[in-house]
């Protein structure tokens, strides 16, 4: 039984993933993947940051905080996590966003993750954050 469960949760892990590749590819090659921002009134490029906390993330933990600034005014931004749900979000009037994230079930994988900002329209990269799943509890 637990072997069906881990196979398919590692199937639909693998499906997202591929998915997030392809949806991003495109923006990407458009100029969306530099980190760069969203272009607000008069032109100007705001420089998005993501950040994840903890960035240690315990083994087996059910949620963390994903937070954001630089981002466009009320701009639709996408979670992407690699992981079930991806959060859709619209940032504040100040180009900022913070949630906490509970993935479906907890952290099952340890070793480094990253989790990315998208442009919900374009779907181009807008900002990357890196963090740890420790491989034991507490980190």
């Amino acid at each position: 039984m637990f072997n069906k469960k881990f196979l398919s949760v590692s199937t639909l892990a693998i499906a997202l993933l591929l998915f997030s590749m392809v949806a991003a590819g495109p923006a990407m090659a458009r100029g969306g993947g530099g980190g760069g921002g969203h272009k607000g009134g008069g032109g100007t490029t705001t420089s998005a940051k993501l950040a994840v906390t903890p960035n240690q993330v315990p083994l087996g933990a059910t949620s963390v905080t994903i937070s954001g600034s630089g981002f466009g005014a009320n701009q639709g931004v996408v979670i992407n996590t690699a992981m079930f749900p991806q959060p859709w979000i619209t940032t504040d009037g100040s180009g900022s966003f913070s949630i906490v994230y509970s993935p479906s079930g907890t952290f099952w994988a340890a070793g480094p993750a990253t989790v990315q900002a998208l442009n919900a329209s374009t779907m181009a990269v807008l900002a990357t954050a890196s963090y740890t799943v420790c491989s034991s509890n507490p980190c």
